[in-house]
């Protein structure tokens, strides 16, 4: 009996926030269950083996609410954090409110150093980011590995970028479709920490 497909996820909470959660109730987002809910259509039967959410600290009032989030997403065994650290890596952006920028992290390292140490089968990005196209075709065409595409596409003024489209080997976009999902992937309103 074949062993089911290893899927990891790769999260850019920005990307996330911005097209899908900013504004709405669903900010308390469990993205693992979110993952899942994503896939289970896709793969009936899978293993999620990982979830890397990409963020930086946020330099504003609002940061001890992000401080809050990451707690809950730190108490999840399957995630796991990378904060804006490398700076080969690391970009610079402003912040929709135009109160400063933030450091993060890109997530293209991890999707290849995953796929080069053999670690999944699939891969899912949610982003919208078509900066991530040179690194979904390079995984595409030198493993055996199928990536995928999650944009958060939730707003209305926000369609999936088409470069990402075009490289991605499925999609499941995150869009107002998807309003029932985001409402079941949420954590309890107490998360123990452990």
């Amino acid at each position: 009996m074949a062993e089911p497909p290893r899927i990891r996820v790769y999260v850019d909470g920005f990307n996330l926030y911005y097209g899908c959660l900013q504004g709405t109730p669903y900010r308390w987002l469990n993205v693992v269950a979110l993952a899942r809910g994503l896939l289970d259509p896709l793969f009936p039967a899978y293993r999620l083996d990982h979830v890397r959410y990409f963020t930086a600290h946020e330099r504003n009032p609002e940061s001890a609410r992000q401080r809050m989030y990451l707690f809950a997403l730190e108490s999840l065994p399957d995630l796991s954090i990378h904060l804006g650290q490398f700076k080969s890596n690391v970009r610079s952006y402003p912040l929709a409110d135009g109160t400063g920028f933030a450091e993060i992290q890109r997530n293209e390292s991890w999707l290849l150093v995953d796929a080069f140490d053999g670690l999944c089968d699939v891969a899912l990005v949610v982003s919208n980011d078509s900066d991530l196209v040179p690194p979904i075709r390079m995984v595409r065409d030198r493993f055996p590995v199928s990536v995928g595409v999650a944009s958060p596409c939730y707003f209305r003024n926000r369609t999936p970028s088409y470069e990402l489209v075009d490289a991605a080997s499925f999609t499941a976009h995150i869009t107002r479709g998807h309003k029932n999902l985001l409402r079941e992937c949420q954590f309890p309103e107490v998360v123990a920490l452990g």
